[in-house]
């Protein structure tokens, strides 16, 4: 709620100026301003690898097998919090679709080619292997022409 906030001020546009980067990477409850309001943002849109530690990734973009040393998947970290919560994510075409228990990722690349892929946003206590999957081919999909 803290960036929606930033972006809801009339004076949004100081925050976008001051939302990119890839510092600070690991979050720590001192910190403030933008620095903090930065890695809520990359936290939410960017991330992809972290160190168990919680020390975030933002340069690779390869798949979740490939990724930099030292560094997991963040739905892999260890100790993760939100474990038990269904969790929707998009932004990593090269992970492609992934359904686990509580993990759905929905980017299969329909930039590159791929399908725009979307899910039902389930009930609580719905396994997400059950969930309807709904696919469409992207503008330059094979299937489309």
């Amino acid at each position: 709620q803290e960036v929606e906030k930033a972006l809801r001020k009339k004076t949004y546009k100081d925050f976008l100026a001051n939302m990119y980067g890839n510092t600070p990477n690991k979050w720590s409850n001192s910190l403030k301003g933008y620095e903090r309001l930065r890695l809520i943002t990359n936290a939410l849109t960017r991330i992809r690898f972290c160190t168990p530690s919680g020390t975030m990734e933002f340069e690779s973009k390869e798949g979740f097998e490939n990724g930099p040393k030292g560094y997991v998947p963040w739905f892999k970290a260890p100790k993760r919090k939100t474990a038990d919560t269904l969790m929707f994510f998009g932004h990593w075409s090269t992970l492609g679709l992934l359904r686990n228990k509580n993990v759905v990722g929905l980017d299969t690349g329909c930039v590159w080619g791929g399908k725009l892929t979307a899910m039902e946003i389930p009930e609580s206590g719905k396994d997400s292997q059950k969930l309807e999957l709904i696919q469409v081919a992207g503008y330059d999909h094979p299937l489309r022409m």
